[in-house]
């Protein structure tokens, strides 16, 4: 017999299916359960790949009951909007980041290197408005039928959060992997509030935890992640 777990009131057999939705400079992910939740939405425009990732996935788009953002910055949000009005579902981001998603222009954070600042030029400041649900405490998606929580948790940006599904955590960028070493956590190009960052990601390594996907390189192994935070 298949063993079942509750989470937010409903039972699920197994935690949610990861699929990688595209790989572009921003990883975009589908959560796959009795329901699908896509895991950001990538630069503005990158809802057509989304869309194309579902489809090679073989997930129908009535299937996909929300999108989670883990953070209002263009490469994140930018095909918010237009998967928003055509799958006709919800938004989640943390509460720190909605009104940046109702302005369509990124969240406050600080160049971490003369190299971010340089190629912070480069990057679109600004993305097509939407309304987004705001998380204000760790809540359950399971009302969206995949057993998985978001957290908010600050750091990168005011409105940060988190994505724990079963043994993956999804940090979005309040760590990167390395651009040649992917596989090697280092400290993001941007960040609010560096110690916060850290430390949220290092209160979220559980022992369950056997992965960690950053939005930017990885995956990553939580003992990578740990001898990371602890240098």
């Amino acid at each position: 017999m298949i063993a079942a777990w509750v989470v937010g009131g409903s039972a699920f057999a197994a935690p949610p299916e990861v699929i990688e939705l595209g790989r572009g400079y921003t990883h975009l992910y589908a959560l796959v359960g009795d329901g699908v939740v896509i895991v950001d939405t990538g630069y503005p425009g990158d809802d057509v790949a989304v869309l194309k990732g579902l489809a090679e996935a073989g997930i129908a788009e009535d299937k996909v009951t929300a999108i989670v953002i883990t953070h209002a910055h263009s490469d994140h949000t930018g095909g918010a909007a237009a998967l928003a009005a055509r799958l006709q579902v919800p938004v989640l981001m943390g509460a720190g980041d909605v009104p940046e998603a109702a302005q369509g222009v990124n969240a406050e954070a600080s160049p971490t290197s003369s190299r971010a600042a340089f190629m912070s030029r480069f990057f679109p400041e600004t993305f097509d408005t939407f309304t987004a649900t705001p998380v204000n405490a760790p809540m359950s998606l399971a009302e969206y039928g995949v057993d998985a929580q978001v957290s908010p948790v600050g750091g990168h940006t005011e409105g940060s959060l988190i994505v724990t599904a079963g043994t993956t955590l999804f940090v979005g960028d309040l760590i990167r992997g390395g651009v040649m070493r992917r596989k090697t956590p280092r400290l993001h190009y941007y960040q609010l509030d560096i110690a916060a960052a850290h430390a949220a990601v290092g209160a979220a390594l559980g022992p369950e935890v056997t992965v960690v996907l950053p939005a930017h390189g990885g995956p990553l192994t939580p003992e990578a992640v740990r001898r990371f935070l602890a240098d």
